[in-house]
């Protein structure tokens, strides 16, 4: 056979194998734990959530972000504790937001949640328990 009549044959890539993790943010139990809108996935819900998270520290007001309905709110209306309470618990639900995309679904939604207090417990004891 002379070289121009030769045809390679490329073998197909492989279809990538989804992850359990992957087929898990696709799940209806994922859709019901985390709550996304209807035109954004799981995943995308949880990065929307860890962003306005993460707001919620940003300056002295910015905790309102959080509260639904409460973009001006008196500074007597809130003291100084509750305002540090909901900023605690917003950095928690970070972490635990954060654990979950990386160990879900081998980790339950509790264990994630526990996984974000026990170091905070371990620091601060009865700030920990205020939050919960």
């Amino acid at each position: 056979m002379s070289d121009s009549s030769m045809v390679s044959i490329i073998p197909p890539s492989p279809l990538p194998v989804p992850t359990p993790q992957s087929v898990y943010f696709e799940s209806t139990e994922a859709r019901n734990l985390f709550r996304p809108n209807n035109d954004e996935t799981v995943q995308e819900a949880l990065t929307a959530q860890f962003q306005k998270l993460q707001k919620a520290n940003k300056t002295d007001t910015s905790y309102l972000t959080v509260l639904s309905g409460s973009t001006n709110m008196d500074d007597d209306t809130v003291s100084c504790l509750i305002k540090h309470v909901l900023r605690q618990k917003c950095q928690l639900l970070c972490f635990a937001l954060s654990l979950a995309e990386e160990h879900m679904p081998k980790w339950t939604w509790n264990r994630c949640c526990n996984g974000a207090v026990t170091p905070f417990l371990d620091l601060n004891h009865d700030v920990c328990e205020a939050i919960k």
